[in-house]
């Protein structure tokens, strides 16, 4: 099953009451309810609603080399000038 969370506009913190909705596979409601955040059914899978005046949207540059190219190291081993990382 998939539970369904929606934060309301007012939220303020996880002791503030939340509406949900528990649904089965066949997307119909197994049941729902309001309730603080520690009282939301147990699931594997959750899909949380926010309003959008809560969502902040922006962007990013990201580096089009590979992670170990961008730390300047290959799996902790030397770089390709030799130089050893800090430490090692």
């Amino acid at each position: 099953m998939k539970l369904i969370v929606a934060i309301p506009e007012g939220w303020e913190d996880a002791c503030s009451q939340v509406a949900w909705a528990l649904m089965r596979p066949d997307k119909t409601i197994a049941s729902e309810g309001e309730g603080p955040l520690s009282a939301l059914p147990t699931v594997k899978r959750a899909t949380v609603v926010v309003p959008a005046s809560r969502v902040l949207l922006t962007a990013a540059t990201l580096p089009s080399r590979g992670v170990r190219r961008v730390r300047g190291t290959r799996g902790g081993r030397a770089n390709r000038r030799g130089d050893r990382r800090a430490g090692a």
